[in-house]
């Protein structure tokens, strides 16, 4: 909850302070005004309005970002109008978009997907485009009654340029009731009646864009996000989906067979489970359409199973229908960002994936994802999301993932021969989110792929066990390789042996001067290396004494390494205390990090000595 109110007080520090004026020119383009629209008419259909003026600033605005509108919707279901479009070019003059400008695509995602067919989006072309151009536009679309399970929707209150004045309005009947919440913002809507309509508004001006800087955290957490619903709470939407067929999870005859063939092959539900899910990976596409342009409403199992492919939704039921059958308890499971999550509004507008989740005898309870054959176990490695287990009476059962840090450590004693040949053990632990559990669980030889440095992984042998759960895998394994440096003339190179699944996993090597937002790395760390290294009599390492020591507000950094005759022991640590480092902090974490990616820190020289 620290972490969360930092956010919030970073965010809202932006708005009353920011000056657009000062800024406007190094945007490529900037929003001179900006109304999104939400509105349940009395007959239970739904409309949304955009509407934008929008100066182009410098080619790039026209060329590579606001030349075309992309409007995605459903025929079926949904009318598009567009009541506006024109160009005011910087001489003033009006250039109205032709009707040639207006064509209607199927959208990519679809192209491979028969099912989906039928989605269309609209490709408006703007002409007169030139630097210190205006361009109008403003559409509308309109639902049909019950296309979406309530009337509900979220929006960021800014964009990626800047919005000089952003008007939000939500209307609904006077006897409808609204649930609604602005996060990250103070800001209150004015609320009036007009028409048999309650109208909330929400005004804002001198909006900053939204920053580019990698490493952000996703933009819910930073900027004034609204999200809305006529359901009070997510109940409701639990029986939505349980009165869908998909929902019975019935599988068909030809569906049973092919579990059956496999269940004889697998002595063990486990060996199942996991065979089932890169069958639903491997073998089933994936058709990444939103629910949004389809109600919500997943096909069945069998249907799926007919067209070869589904949406992630219905890839996740179709799993869980497969392990049903296959006599492995299973249910889908729903996945929001939790910076924008309110159990008591009901929106799947914020929904960002289906997993499932899955219990069977030597494995517990397991998260799966249909995308991939995750590593790791997902809600460990999510944190700040919501799981919503979605159970069979109706109901959604939350699942905690909480940030937990991560502990990592290697040991080993290494043995370098004369003829450059290294020999040893290595010891190792891991703990929290970067326990790739579930690939170790798939087979232990995975553990190989996870090794970098001077330690080839194809000569990683005797690997064993003597701990292997959710929570910590604990390992040894023995190391016999025939050469194990890079020469360069008379020197030769060490890189120190390390996991890729701790600070090398996060890809932040090169880290600019100072930021201007927050930068979120996946988990807090704990990551340990001590190597003693025996050197044969004719080698000594070109390497001072090292004692590095560094504690700052971010963490610490260790790195030690001394000399005993023909024996070196080095140890290397680094302590990242939170998940969210604040610009305040980010001093701090760069100069760790920066310091624990210097060549002179992460391998040895060594060189011969003449006789």
């Amino acid at each position: 909850m620290k972490q969360v109110t930092i956010l919030i007080l970073f965010s809202l520090s932006l708005f009353p302070f920011f000056h657009l004026s000062a800024q406007e020119e190094k945007y490529d383009a900037i929003y001179l005004s900006l109304t999104k629209e939400y509105t349940l008419n009395t007959d239970g259909t739904m409309e949304y309005r955009y509407a934008k003026e929008q100066k182009l600033q410098n080619y790039r605005s026209f060329h590579r970002l606001f030349g075309e509108t992309f409007i995605l919707y459903n025929p079926d279901y949904q009318i598009l109008t567009v009541d506006q479009s024109l160009t005011v070019m910087a001489d003033g003059k009006n250039v109205v978009t032709p009707a040639n400008a207006f064509n209607e695509v199927l959208p990519r995602f679809a192209s491979h997907a028969p099912a989906f067919n039928r989605l269309r989006e609209l490709v408006i072309t703007h002409t007169g485009l030139e630097v210190g151009a205006t361009v109008y536009l403003d559409y509308r679309i309109r639902t049909a009654v019950d296309f979406f399970p309530a009337f509900m929707g979220s929006t960021i209150l800014a964009e990626n340029q800047p919005v000089k004045s952003l008007t939000m309005i939500l209307r609904v009947p006077e006897n409808k009731p609204l649930f609604f919440k602005l996060f990250n913002s103070e800001k209150k809507p004015s609320e009036t009646t007009e028409n048999g309509f309650r109208v909330y508004r929400w005004a804002l001006n001198g909006i900053p864009a939204m920053s580019p800087e990698d490493h952000r955290p996703n933009d819910q957490s930073l900027y004034p996000t609204l999200i809305f619903s006529t359901l009070d709470g997510y109940r409701p939407i639990a029986g939505f989906f349980m009165d869908q067929e998909a929902f019975r999870y019935a599988t068909s005859e030809t569906m049973n067979q092919f579990v059956t063939k496999l269940e004889t092959d697998r002595k063990e539900k486990k060996e199942l489970l996991f065979t089932l899910q890169d069958f639903v990976v491997k073998e089933i596409n994936l058709f990444d359409v939103p629910g949004e342009l389809t109600g919500y409403r997943l096909r069945t199992p069998e249907e799926l199973w007919n067209s070869n492919g589904g949406t992630v939704a219905e890839k996740a039921v179709f799993l869980t229908a497969l392990l049903k059958q296959a006599g492995i308890q299973a249910q889908p499971v729903l996945v929001f960002d939790g910076s924008d999550f309110n159990n008591q509004i009901g929106t799947l507008t914020t929904l960002e994936d289906w997993v499932v989740r899955a219990e069977v005898a030597g494995l517990g309870e397991v998260y799966l994802s249909v995308e991939q054959a995750n590593a790791f176990d997902m809600p460990v490695l999510e944190p700040g999301k919501v799981f919503l287990v979605l159970k069979e009476d109706g109901t959604f059962q939350p699942v905690d993932t909480e940030a937990k840090k991560n502990a990592l450590s290697l040991k080993g004693i290494l043995v370098i021969g004369t003829a450059l040949t290294l020999s040893g053990e290595l010891i190792g632990t891991i703990s929290g989110p970067s326990n790739p559990f579930l690939a170790l669980t798939r087979s232990e030889n995975k553990l190989k792929q996870y090794f970098r440095g001077g330690v080839a992984s194809a000569e990683i042998k005797e690997i064993s066990f003597s701990r292997l759960t959710p929570a910590e895998s604990s390992f040894t394994c023995r190391v016999d390789q025939a050469e194990i440096v890079k020469k360069d003339l008379n020197y030769l190179f060490f890189t120190l042996p390390y996991l890729n699944t701790g600070i090398e996993s996060w890809n932040v090597q090169a880290l600019v001067a100072k930021r201007e937002t927050p930068l979120e790395i996946p988990f807090p760390l704990e990551e340990k290396y001590d190597f003693t290294i025996a050197l044969p009599d004719n080698m000594k390492v070109f390497l001072p004494k090292q004692n590095i020591r560094i504690t700052n507000q971010a963490g610490s950094y260790l790195f030690v390494v001394s000399q005993r005759g023909g024996t070196i022991h080095v140890r290397k640590e680094l302590t990242i205390n939170q998940y969210i480092i604040t610009p305040e902090r980010y001093t701090g974490f760069k100069e760790l990090v920066t310091t624990w990616y210097l060549p002179g820190n992460s391998s040895l020289i060594f060189g011969f000595i003449d006789r």
